[in-house]
């Protein structure tokens, strides 16, 4: 596990240099009250169409056994499910018993999904034989009598669509009764949690934007376009900078160290919004001097932006300063910061393992980014208890109209 950098917001003071830039920033702010309970955020940018031993971990369509036509679109922000369909993410690698589920239906960020249009929350149990395989007969899935709800609690109806293997309360396929009666059968019985998703009947259409489970917020979207920085090169950043059309700051600025430690994960959290609650946003991050994607990253429901490199990505790069460019995806918020990556050495030798090279940013020098390949995207985003949906973000453009 890697050490991580100190997590600060941006001072009133980095706000107001973002501000000139004509980003609509607001200052610090109040401290956020779940600042110590961040959650963990997937960006979800490839679903697999058929459910396989080598899927099923991962998003799926738990419908088709092979792969094949989907009735689901993948869109910048967000996934539409249309007709029949059945988006599943496995756990089988540490499945969850009866009382965890509860702890976490009860705990401060429960299980629950933003949409435009109703789905089915599902929940997936089966009973594990000593290899974690489901023993034969002994799996089910759990769905809610009215689907409007969207937030999972304990005291509602919900449907088991198989028989309950040794109970009596659920005898019959999609036997009713509280979510509560159906998970205390479900414990005494020896089944635990291996899935979790959503569903969409033939009817149905719905646009769904994130999906809650416990403190692990998933948000769906289309690949990162990695040609779509909006900067060929690091002279059109500086311009861009030199003429206030972007935000600009420095790590120092944002109150953290001025070198940054390549052996170990950083990570910075951009407030952007003055603390009212907001909807998820996504914004693709890629470093200069020649532009390579980092990855997607998503704001929460408070307006905080969370990004963080891992130490194997500031290791592939070479030391000196560099500039990140994070892009709103479904809006115009376009801002940038200029890090410097210390020097690593080889513990062996001693020896520099990152060189030197210089190219000229907004007056600044900033090593060049060029290599080939795309820098893994991280894991390691925290953001913080996602408020409630669909409130309206304030921004700007670029120019402040």
């Amino acid at each position: 596990m890697h050490n991580h950098s100190t997590v600060r917001r941006v001072t009133a003071g980095a706000s107001a240099l973002l501000l000139a830039g004509g980003i609509a920033w607001a200052t610090a702010g109040p401290a956020m009250a779940s600042d110590d309970a961040p959650n963990t955020i997937e960006v979800v940018t490839s679903v697999a169409d058929h459910e396989a031993p080598d899927t099923y971990n991962s998003w799926h369509e738990g419908y088709n056994t092979l792969s094949g036509p989907v009735n689901w679109t993948l869109y910048s922000g967000a996934i539409e499910m249309k007709g029949k369909s059945q988006l599943i993410k496995g756990i089988t690698g540490h499945p969850l018993s009866v009382d965890q589920v509860i702890a976490t239906i009860e705990g401060p960020d429960g299980i629950g999904w933003g949409a435009d249009s109703p789905v089915n929350t599902q929940l997936v149990f089966g009973k594990l034989d000593a290899s974690g395989g489901v023993v034969d007969g002994k799996f089910t899935t759990l769905y809610p009598d009215d689907n409007t709800q969207q937030f999972v609690d304990v005291s509602q109806t919900w449907h088991s669509t198989r028989t309950i293997v040794g109970s009596t309360l659920i005898s019959s396929p999609h036997g009713a009764a509280s979510l509560s009666a159906i998970l205390t059968e479900l414990g005494s019985n020896g089944y635990s949690l291996i899935a979790y998703g959503m569903q969409t009947n033939p009817t149905d259409w719905s646009t769904v934007f994130r999906f809650q489970f416990g403190s692990q917020l998933t948000v769906f979207g289309t690949p990162m376009d990695q040609s779509a920085a909006g900067f060929a090169d690091s002279d059109a950043l500086a311009a861009a900078i030199a003429n206030d059309e972007i935000g600009h700051v420095t790590t120092q600025e944002l109150g953290l160290p001025a070198t940054v430690d390549p052996s170990k994960s950083f990570t910075v959290t951009f407030p952007l919004t003055d603390g009212e609650v907001s909807d998820v946003k996504l914004f693709d991050v890629w470093i200069y001097s020649t532009p390579t994607a980092v990855g997607t990253f998503a704001s929460d429901g408070n307006g905080d932006l969370t990004v963080t490199l891992s130490s194997e990505q500031l290791s592939a790069l070479p030391a000196g300063e560099h500039t990140l460019l994070l892009r709103e995806r479904a809006g115009d918020r376009v801002f940038a910061v200029t890090l410097t990556i210390a020097a690593a050495t080889d513990p062996a030798t001693g020896a520099t393992t990152n060189q030197v090279t210089a190219a000229a940013v907004g007056g600044e020098s900033l090593a060049a980014t060029g290599f080939d390949s795309a820098l893994p995207l991280t894991a390691a985003v925290a953001l913080i208890l996602l408020g409630a949906f669909g409130v309206f973000v304030r921004r700007r453009t670029a120019n402040g109209r």
